[in-house]
């Protein structure tokens, strides 16, 4: 999932802006070693483990790994180190789409009943609707249906198709947006149809090897990948080997893996026609509803147009932004999936166009009574971009755990009232009225959750 604020700004503020880059650039030896520092306050806090690469230009910045791609054999992480991207993955698949529409084999207006004819509302859903989440379909890794047991066993695009189809749409096709990794696996299933190849084959044939990406590809959990990083999580005890998925149930959503360096030959690649024709390469990247265009999310900055993506699995964190006015990028990759990778990239944006970052905070643990945590105990809501969250606060053996639908997290105090986890970017509030606790507030990533106590 991704989480933007939607900003506009004028052409001659962003003049200003890239003015003022302009003037930082000139001292590359120093803007690196900022750079580096400035991952490193992560590292060292044990809330960043990965590789990141900045580049302006054409001229590579920083480019550097960090922390531990196998934690038990001390084996560190490298430049050419592998890491599952997530929902980067998406863009790969929306890439391949448009690729075959270049080579006529399919329309984005095509309707879903072409490739599956049987398929409920499929003469209303275009392969425009799957590209920009606009389709109405469930998405299916929100499903309580579709258990961790479930995620662990191998599917085929059929089985995994077959998990959502039936399931009524969530609104009308081209209505609002909401994000759909269902809509992508059907993508890829397309993507087999309408190629006659398996959907790992198309993507190597046609963007893997001709940008010469490679060190990219499927993540398959039976086969070895060589210099393939472990994926880690925070669990109710500290951090951990990441919980086991079969990657077969990612298939065209967020099954990739890649480095940074192959991710930046992406960026170069697409200033180009080297794969795509720049008609292509503008109808993928015209937002549709909230931002979302085909596999990219595409925004203004104050330093000019972005096109972004994000991705979030267990044991892997992703950020992939391209300031194509400034033709600027950042890519950070991790291993670690409590890794604040947006918080990282945006800082690192303030760094290169000169201005002041936000550096994680050092918090340090306060002695409380804690029967004090008795008035916090309890279930919170929240409903966020139309979806429900569910908090549990709960006290076990003098400490506090706040735990989602996924996790069970300790938080420390750090006031009475202010609590923070010691291996996220994650801090919780507790809101008092009229002496009552009403509410927590949950801070993750710059952003804040508001949940209502409930009982």
């Amino acid at each position: 999932m991704y989480t933007l604020k939607k900003m506009s700004i004028g052409v001659a503020i962003v003049a200003v802006c890239l003015f003022m880059a302009y003037g930082v650039y000139s001292n590359c030896c120093s803007m690196t070693a900022k750079l580096d520092c400035y991952v490193q306050t992560y590292v060292d806090q044990g809330l960043f483990s990965g590789a990141v690469l900045v580049a302006k230009d054409g001229e590579i910045l920083l480019c550097k790994a960090y922390g531990m791609a196998n934690l038990g054999y001390d084996v560190p992480n490298k430049i050419d180190t592998k890491f599952r991207i997530a929902s980067i993955s998406k863009s790969f698949t929306a890439m391949a789409i448009m690729k075959l529409q270049e080579m006529g084999l399919l329309d984005v207006q095509d309707l879903l009943t072409k490739y599956i004819s049987d398929y409920p509302n499929g003469d209303k859903i275009t392969i425009h609707h799957l590209l920009t989440h606009t389709s109405g379909i469930p998405n299916f890794l929100s499903s309580p249906e579709f258990s961790q047991k479930k995620s662990t066993k191998p599917h085929s695009l059929e089985q995994l198709v077959a998990r959502f189809k039936n399931k009524p749409l969530d609104f009308n096709p081209g209505e609002k947006y909401s994000y759909c990794n269902s809509g992508y696996a059907l993508l890829a299933y397309i993507i087999e149809k309408a190629s006659g190849e398996t959907y790992e084959a198309f993507l190597k044939e046609n963007i893997f090897d001709k940008l010469k990406m490679k060190d990219s590809g499927c993540f398959d959990n039976k086969r070895i990948i060589k210099n393939m990083a472990s994926g880690y999580t925070v669990f109710e005890d500290g951090l951990g080997n990441s919980n086991y998925f079969d990657a077969s149930t990612l298939v065209g959503s967020g099954n990739l893996y890649s480095t940074v360096k192959d991710l930046y030959l992406l960026d170069r690649a697409l200033y180009t026609d080297t794969l795509f024709s720049h008609q292509t390469l503008n109808k993928m990247f015209t937002p549709d509803k909230d931002n979302y265009g085909y596999g990219w999310v595409v925004y203004t900055s104050p330093y000019g147009k972005v096109i972004f993506h994000n991705g979030s699995s267990s044991g892997a964190k992703a950020d992939f932004r391209r300031y194509v006015d400034c033709n600027f990028c950042t890519i950070v990759l991790s291993n670690f999936d409590n890794a604040p990778e947006g918080k990282i990239a945006e800082n690192l944006v303030k760094i290169v166009f000169g201005q002041k970052p936000e550096y994680p905070k050092k918090r340090t643990s306060i002695v409380v009574n804690p029967e004090v945590y008795n008035q916090y105990v309890g279930t919170y809501k929240a409903k966020v971009e139309n979806v429900l969250l569910a908090f549990v606060v709960t006290k076990e053996n003098d400490k506090l755990f706040v735990q989602d639908e996924k996790d069970k997290i300790e938080f420390c105090p750090e006031a009475e009232n202010e609590f923070f986890c010691k291996l996220m970017d994650l801090q919780v509030s507790f809101i008092k009225d009229s002496g009552k606790v009403t509410k927590l507030i949950l801070h993750e990533g710059g952003q804040d959750i508001v949940a209502e106590k409930i009982k």
